[in-house]
């Protein structure tokens, strides 16, 4: 009965999901919500009692996903830094390139709403207090072997995810108007490339911004 349970809160998330999707969250119903998922609207209001809540629990998974994708370098491999940080780079591409709807989805109601720019901050504070110091502390190590540029690890990961979103968000009205890059996926593919080697040429030891100061004191 418990499996059951579940099975039928997770259906109800996926077809709120595909909704919110669709429609985006001020036009979204329960109704809807419920009619997709199949299931009556006393029991979508017995698991999740409003669309706020609804629309929470998808915000709080997706944010996680963000940022195990973004945030998976120190994961025990013998790769050199700049590498780890190259491969997290991809794997975040890939993230948000399979959830296109939800990275536009998301960042319209964090921009539009302060209760979605709370959420997310309580997220990026997480994110400072695991990540942020030992990152920069890889990342000064290295730069002091001579082994990659001196950068700050909150400007790194801006790097990422400013180049990653972007290219995802915009990619539909990119080829809208540029026909010579064929389907989504090559398009996609090619822009994954030439984010990364972005990415890789900021981190390489002579590159043009080792001349200037990029952590701050």
């Amino acid at each position: 009965m418990e499996t059951t349970g579940r099975n039928t809160e997770q259906i109800i998330l996926e077809a709120a999901e595909q909704e919110f999707l669709l429609h985006g969250f001020e036009g979204t119903k329960t109704t809807d919500i419920a009619n997709r998922a199949g299931v009556n609207h006393a029991l979508l209001h017995y698991y999740y009692r409003t669309k706020e809540n609804l629309f929470n629990r998808i915000f709080e998974q997706k944010m996680q996903l963000f940022g195990c994708a973004l945030v998976d370098i120190f994961n025990g491999s013998t790769l050199p830094l700049v590498e780890q940080i190259v491969c997290a780079a991809g794997k975040h591409f890939d993230f948000l390139a399979d959830n296109p709807g939800m990275s536009r989805l998301l960042l319209t109601e964090v921009l539009c709403k302060p209760s979605r720019m709370e959420q997310l901050m309580t997220h990026l504070d997480k994110l400072k207090e695991e990540v942020l110091q030992p990152m920069q502390e890889a990342l000064d190590s290295e730069a002091d072997a001579g082994h990659m540029a001196r950068i700050d690890a909150v400007m790194l990961l801006m790097n990422i995810v400013q180049l990653n979103i972007c290219a995802v968000v915009i990619q539909p009205y990119v080829q809208a108007y540029a026909d010579n890059f064929g389907e989504r996926r090559h398009f996609l593919a090619l822009r994954r490339e030439e984010n990364l080697c972005i990415i890789r040429k900021r981190l390489a030891p002579d590159s043009e911004e080792t001349k200037t100061t990029a952590t701050p004191s």
